[in-house]
């Protein structure tokens, strides 16, 4: 090959060179988009809906007739038989008494214009039981030949005699305060004391004394309601105070003690 033709294929060829180089330098050019036509969206058909049904009330049975009561007798009350009462007989205030019987002590009194009612009798004597009217929730008795009676004393209960009891015991030293004389001993106090019952009874009581001495049990007889006196003595050696004491055992417990003091 020619010099010249050469030369002018190296030209074409460096040109070709060029030419592809700035070829691939610009930006490859955008695909074609396609455009895909949208559907309209579609239209709800309308629809009858059914009314509901109107509610129907339930069904309800017809309530058979009540049988009207046979007409029935009421019974009569019975009328409660009421209880007696009493008042004084005559125009003076009577006594009343621990138990049904005079040996029984005055416990209470009803007086003139008083009425109260009876709460029980005695199937012996005769005598009733009454609220006692001066003493509160407490009870004595009234003879029948004594008392006005309203009533039929017959519809109150026959209760029992209540039982006889001690109902004070009283002992004394007597001088209350004894004088030694020059401190010269012994020296002696005299001892009085009584026990009272409110009805017949036997007492059993023992003595004792302050010095530790006790007596032996004796049992007095009461044939009726009262009083008995009775007497001792106290001997002591020295200066002091003393007591004497009169314990009831029987029919219930009591107890009456007196104290005295010696000096010089």
């Amino acid at each position: 090959m020619r010099t010249s033709d050469k030369a002018l294929s190296l030209s074409i060829a460096s040109l070709m060179s060029v030419a592809m180089a700035c070829s691939s330098l610009l930006p490859p050019a955008p695909a074609p988009t396609q455009v895909v036509p949208s559907e309209p969206p579609p239209v709800a058909q309308a629809t009858n809906t059914p009314a509901a049904p109107a509610a129907q009330p339930p069904a309800t049975d017809t309530p058979a007739p009540t049988p009207e009561p046979s007409s029935t007798s009421t019974p009569a009350a019975t009328a409660t038989p009421a209880m007696p009462f009493v008042s004084p007989l005559g125009a003076e205030d009577i006594a009343c008494r621990y138990g049904p019987d005079d040996d029984y002590s005055v416990d209470g009194g009803l007086k003139v214009g008083e009425r109260v009612p009876v709460t029980g009798r005695d199937s012996l004597t005769g005598w009733l039981q009454i609220e006692n009217p001066r003493r509160e929730r407490k009870f004595c008795w009234v003879s029948v030949s004594q008392v006005k009676i309203e009533g039929d004393p017959s519809l109150a209960s026959v209760l029992p005699a209540p039982s006889s009891i001690v109902a004070v015991v009283s002992v004394s030293l007597k001088p209350g305060t004894l004088k030694a004389p020059g401190c010269t001993f012994p020296v002696t106090f005299d001892v009085s004391f009584s026990i009272s019952t409110t009805g017949p009874t036997n007492v059993t009581f023992f003595r004792e004394k302050s010095d530790g001495s006790k007596a032996s049990k004796e049992t007095v007889e009461f044939k009726t309601s009262g009083t008995k006196s009775f007497s001792d003595s106290y001997k002591v050696g020295e200066q002091g105070d003393y007591w004497f004491s009169v314990n009831v055992t029987a029919p219930n417990a009591i107890t009456g003690r007196g104290e005295g003091t010696v000096d010089c």
